[in-house]
């Protein structure tokens, strides 16, 4: 027998709706973030006689999926249904006409959520030892460059208060040069104290020494030099330390790539690097390869139809998936952008989306993406390597409208 189970949980608690289906009056059950109190959760459950238990849970706490889903019993098996946030809410407001909403409420719409099979494409798995591995280092990558830009911003501030045309010149504050170069001069006065030998020795990038002392000598400092160069150098030390952990972590993210056999396909595309390619193992290439468009819809590249165009004069509306984490949804705009800058069919579809379809750059580089997507999802599922002329003739063949263009990209075959 077949129960749902609608999560709305919090960071100790969760209200669960549970019932065998919506004709039935669900019930209503608060369960801890306790292994021990889940479990004699589903031991009731299976004392009603369930065999299988539909889960649907809003996404944000790992924590509670994984435990839902590990505390099975046995005999009875649990799907467990991560449900975007946004998407979730708005399923509550169309349940409601008050627009009020508490805990036993929103279990109730997740309730409802999981039993309908549009809401719950895929049942949540763990990643295998590889992706997840891939995953864990991917996150501390995004911490420390989020700490990264912090820094950046504390620095630009006090910068903003010394000499605010060094903010202006120095375009990247984590280049070594600038970092050096700071460190040996954080004020005006600092500058101007170092003699003809001393800058000679220091290191300006593509940047000219005469705009650098420029740059310097357009701001002049009273006597708190020795205090604002203090905090010049507080948040140096700061961000010197975060840019050696981060260049750690990013040898070790390519090494992880390299490793995985999904991860080593995909950097054998031309413009894909680990950091995309993590992206890709991490939201897109571990569930059901399958599903033609499963990789797009989980990086938001798959486009939503609004509106048919049966009604009057209405025309046909389309709209790029909001649904899905922000970093997943990046990891698709990045692949598509990487693929028009690297890739000469992906060009050609760009500009036609945007000159001739008056598409924005956006909405036409995640169209660009959604194409490599459904590529790399046959390539990681039938073992095949990237053949561009083959694809190339695949899209001429079969009539598709901005294909006209790529009889020039084609390569004349060479006789048997």
């Amino acid at each position: 027998m077949d129960f749902y189970v609608g999560a709305d949980w919090d960071t100790e608690t969760a209200v669960c709706c549970v019932g065998k289906h919506r004709a039935l009056q669900p019930q209503y059950e608060t369960v801890k973030l306790d292994p021990e109190v889940v479990g004699r959760f589903f031991d009731k459950l299976a004392q009603l006689g369930a065999t299988k238990v539909v889960i649907a849970i809003e996404s944000g706490h790992e924590l509670w999926v994984r435990l839902l889903h590990g505390c099975a019993r046995e005999g009875v098996s649990v799907d467990v249904h991560v449900i975007d946030g946004k998407r979730a809410r708005r399923f509550a407001e169309s349940l409601s006409v008050s627009g009020a909403q508490d805990d036993p409420r929103s279990a109730e719409a997740l309730f409802e959520m999981a039993q309908s099979p549009k809401h719950r494409r895929q049942p949540w798995k763990p990643l295998s030892d590889g992706s997840m591995e891939i995953a864990r280092v991917c996150r501390m990558h995004s911490t420390l460059s989020r700490e990264v830009v912090r820094v950046v911003n504390r620095l630009r501030a006090d910068l903003n208060t010394i000499a605010p045309a060094l903010n202006t010149l120095f375009k990247d504050m984590t280049r070594v040069w600038v970092r050096k170069l700071l460190r040996v001069a954080p004020t005006p006065a600092h500058f101007r104290a170092l003699t003809d030998e001393q800058r000679g020795k220091l290191k300006f990038g593509k940047t000219s020494p005469a705009a650098v002392a420029q740059a310097y000598a357009a701001w002049e400092l009273g006597k708190d030099d020795a205090w604002r160069a203090d905090t010049v150098l507080m948040w140096l030390d700061q961000l010197d330390l975060l840019c050696i952990q981060r260049m750690k972590m990013e040898k070790r993210l390519t090494k992880c790539v390299a490793a995985d056999p999904i991860g080593a396909a995909v950097l054998e595309l031309a413009g894909v690097g680990p950091k995309i390619a993590a992206g890709l193992v991490e939201h897109a290439l571990d569930g059901d390869l399958r599903i033609r468009d499963g990789a797009g819809i989980a990086t938001g590249v798959a486009p939503v139809t609004r509106r048919s165009g049966k009604r009057g004069r209405q025309k046909v509306l389309t709209t790029m998936r909001r649904a899905g984490s922000v970093h997943a949804r990046n990891v698709g705009y990045q692949l598509g952008l990487q693929a028009v800058r690297h890739m000469p069919w992906a060009r050609v579809q760009h500009a036609y989306y945007t000159r001739t379809k008056s598409i924005g750059a956006a909405g036409s580089i995640r169209r660009v993406a959604r194409s490599l997507m459904r590529m790399i999802t046959a390539i990681v599922r039938d073992g095949t390597d990237y053949d561009e002329q083959r694809y190339i003739r695949t899209l001429i063949s079969r009539g598709v409208p901005w294909a006209a263009d790529l009889q020039l990209l084609l390569k004349p075959a060479i006789p048997a």
